[in-house]
């Protein structure tokens, strides 16, 4: 049961995302201005609301916009919508419980509100760990036939 209705959740979120991404792109082919972060897309980390601000999650910054609703509510001049990727912290409260999500560790997989000064960028986003190979480079052992 809980399933189900995280999924319908995450659902309903997707729709009412993809009628913002619509309301955007119609905007801008009208060349009207509008308020959709230029930022989305990119790697972050969200930080604890309560001291010490300790990292909580890795997500995915998706706007900003005050007017997007994420979990029945619009987000406001003071959030933005992130989709979390990696949970760091799983006991971590949400700044906005909704439906059964209520910890960081309910929110795998889905968007979620999260205030805009405690989001951080990833600087360490595509980084290789030490002796690995970097993604794209093929190590070859070059053996002789001879």
């Amino acid at each position: 049961m809980h399933r189900v209705r995280k999924e319908k959740m995450f659902a309903e979120s997707q729709i009412l995302h993809e009628a913002d991404q619509r309301k955007v792109a119609g905007h801008a082919q009208q060349g009207l201005s509008h308020d959709r972060n230029v930022e989305g897309g990119k790697q972050v980390i969200l930080h604890s609301c309560v001291r010490p601000h300790k990292p909580v999650a890795k997500a995915i910054l998706q706007t900003c916009s005050p007017s997007t609703i994420v979990g029945g509510k619009a987000l406001g001049p003071g959030c933005c919508e992130v989709l979390v990727n990696e949970v760091l912290d799983r006991k971590a409260p949400l700044i906005r419980p909704f439906g059964t999500m209520n910890t960081m560790a309910d929110t795998l997989g889905f968007s979620i509100a999260w205030i805009r000064e405690n989001i951080r960028h990833d600087t360490t986003a595509g980084m290789v760990a030490p002796n690995q190979p970097s993604p794209g480079i093929m190590i070859c052992s070059l053996t002789s036939t001879m």
